[in-house]
């Protein structure tokens, strides 16, 4: 997997609202600025601080359909608008250290702790 390569979840969900946003309209509003029609709802967006009128692309990290809107409306490649955490190179970032091993647990410490029992259910009629 490449640094810029998109793993196959994010692609997936890429590709989905990608697919989604053939429906809306988008219209430049000056800048970076643009307002996103989807059926009757518009959104405001801005591409420079990655933000969406309806939230999903500040939360999720992914573009949503209004964003993919407005990056094929300006020819630009929509994996460069995804989060670095879904690129390649925070992946293999994630596994560049060895992972240490756990002993089983009959090697375990024996610690004289009580045992923790679950709550007592009481039902109710109905």
């Amino acid at each position: 997997m490449g640094d810029m390569e998109l793993p196959e979840y994010a692609a997936k969900i890429l590709q989905t609202r990608s697919d989604e946003s053939r429906l809306c309209y988008a219209t430049p509003c000056g800048g970076d600025e643009f307002e996103v029609r989807d059926q009757h709802v518009h959104f405001p967006i801005k591409l420079n601080t990655g933000t969406c009128g309806c939230g999903k692309w500040q939360h999720l990290g992914i573009p949503c359909k209004h964003v993919l809107r407005v990056i094929y409306h300006q020819r630009l490649q929509p994996a460069v608008f995804v989060s670095p955490c879904f690129k390649g190179k925070a992946y293999k970032l994630t596994y560049e250290e060895h992972m240490h091993p756990m002993p089983d647990p009959s090697q375990w410490p024996s610690l004289n702790l009580p045992n923790i029992l679950a709550p007592l259910v009481k039902r109710f009629a109905g």
